[in-house]
């Protein structure tokens, strides 16, 4: 077995598997750790592997038992799982776990709160190999959120020997170094370089990793990780211009993996921030977006519109409040109408290694300035930009809900006190309705509330909607194994030569 060369163009910010993340970061963590349950893969067209959210199979978790009222769920553990340090991963580990997610620094308290846990006291642990989760009552998302990679287990005696009295959840190691029961561990990490993923000499299944490690290269420009692909020095390469794709589909030395997904690639604008207060300069900015360019010239077509803040492919999405399209005359007239007639200045941030982005970046700037506003480009770095990124007025970002479930989505991105609520909107009968929705089990009623979600949002237009991104992949005819799951990280462990 050889080792495969990855390159992207995501650098890792943080290893902590309960905080938010870079793409490069949750990508690590998922080959660095297990978590409760996982998704089976099976096989599929070309020596791929397809996994589906209907496929629920247990990972530390070897079997469970659900009450029949739906409120108590037993786990059993495997009995062979060992994090990379050689230690057992027991239930008291997974209560811990639990606990640090309910209780920490990070952002999974939101997630607990969605499976109807609010108090450590409904954590029961039974013995070494046994524990409940006792429910406040039923979820309709019960097996949408345990399969997430956020409850990869974690190690409590390795939280304990880095914990500190101004850091009792050992959140500054987590950030930097990682101790899990996954495929691989990580032997040397250059940040901003390349990381070293070696294979788990303690791995509970190591006949199912199918090569003798990953090396994951940082290669910001899109041009250089082609040129290495082209040049043989990469075996496989994520983030490439869309443009560039169209011609590697005919080299006999290639694949290009090209699918559609749920992720929203979108514009925020800050309500906080003057003049984005204002609901007719957010109307006339997305009057103002060049949709077609972005989705036909930046995308090259490798793309859908997006046309509603729940995307198309996640349930109960509905396109048909979407007004927006590019019309220049109405968005001088709503600046006019706010008073900005002479238009004004502002300032968009932009990941520079993301090439479609700062391509959209581009493109926004020139159609903007159409209308009298001049944006100045913010273009960053991975790391710069997840510090900054809610310093700016307008920020270029993408969203993928791993739970395709809509009032999930709506409740991470757009509720008002949500982590990832870029736009700090704040709409108290969208929030009312996400929350009403959360613990919904009648599906018609669920439909209702976020449809009427989704035509209060378009209108209040806290995000110009840009397009629904593919997918896109390149790999050497070498390299067979692509996993393709629905949170679209990598799981290194398929992949061979």
């Amino acid at each position: 077995m050889e080792k495969i060369v990855i390159s992207r163009d995501s650098d890792i910010n943080d290893l902590d598997p309960q905080n938010f993340k870079s793409d490069a970061g949750y990508e690590a963590v998922e080959n660095l750790y297990n978590g409760l349950f996982d998704l089976e893969a099976r096989p599929g067209p070309g020596d791929s592997w397809r996994a589906t959210s209907q496929d629920v199979v247990g990972e530390v978790i070897e079997d469970y038992d659900l009450s029949e009222d739906g409120i108590t769920l037993t786990l059993h553990l495997r009995r062979d799982v060992r994090f990379s340090n050689g230690a057992l991963c027991l239930a008291s580990s997974v209560k811990f776990t639990l606990e640090r997610a309910l209780l920490g620094p990070g952002y999974l308290r939101p997630l607990m709160e969605m499976l109807t846990i609010t108090k450590p006291e409904q954590i029961r642990l039974l013995d070494d190999y046994t524990l409940e989760l006792h429910l406040a009552h039923p979820t309709p998302l019960l097996w949408e959120i345990l399969p997430l990679q956020s409850f990869s287990v974690l190690d409590p005696e390795t939280t304990k020997m880095h914990a500190t009295s101004d850091d009792p959840w050992g959140s500054g190691w987590y950030r930097t170094h990682a101790l899990g029961t996954g495929p691989y561990l990580l032997s040397q990490s250059k940040p901003g370089v390349e990381y070293v993923f070696e294979r788990n000499p303690y791995y509970w299944r190591p006949g199912s990793v199918q090569n003798d490690g990953v090396v994951l290269k940082v290669i910001p420009s899109a041009e250089e990780r082609l040129k290495a692909l082209k040049g043989g020095h990469i075996d496989v390469v994520i983030g490439l211009q869309p443009r560039d794709l169209a011609p590697l589909e005919d080299d006999p030395d290639l694949v290009v993996l090209s699918f559609p997904t749920t992720i929203c690639k979108v514009m925020s604008m800050n309500t906080a921030l003057a003049p984005f207060d204002d609901l007719r300069v957010r109307q006339a900015i997305s009057y103002a977006i060049p949709y077609r360019q972005l989705q036909e010239e930046v995308m090259a077509g490798y793309c859908q519109p997006l046309t509603s803040p729940v995307p198309k492919g996640m349930p109960t999405h509905e396109g048909g409040f979407w007004v927006y399209d590019t019309d220049w005359e109405r968005a001088r007239q709503l600046l006019a109408e706010a008073g900005f007639g002479q238009g004004f200045t502002t300032s968009l941030i932009v990941r520079r290694p993301r090439a479609d982005e700062t391509l959209s970046a581009e493109a926004i700037q020139r159609a903007l300035q159409l209308i009298g506003v001049q944006v100045e480009l913010v273009k960053v770095s991975d790391a710069e930009y997840y510090a900054r990124l809610k310093e700016l007025p307008l920020a270029i970002f993408e969203t993928l809900s791993w739970v395709n479930d809509p009032i999930y989505h709506l409740l991470w991105n757009l509720k008002g006190d949500a982590p990832k609520n870029l736009a700090n909107y704040r709409n108290a009968r969208v929030d009312e309705l996400i929350e009403g929705g959360m613990h919904e089990t009648d599906l018609h009623r669920r439909r209702v509330m976020s449809q009427q979600a989704q035509r209060i949002i378009v209108e209040e237009a806290p995000w110009a909607l840009l397009y629904q991104p593919h997918w896109m992949v390149v790999t050497s005819t070498r390299v067979t194994g692509y996993a393709i799951y629905p949170d679209l990280l990598p799981r290194y462990r398929f992949l061979r030569k």
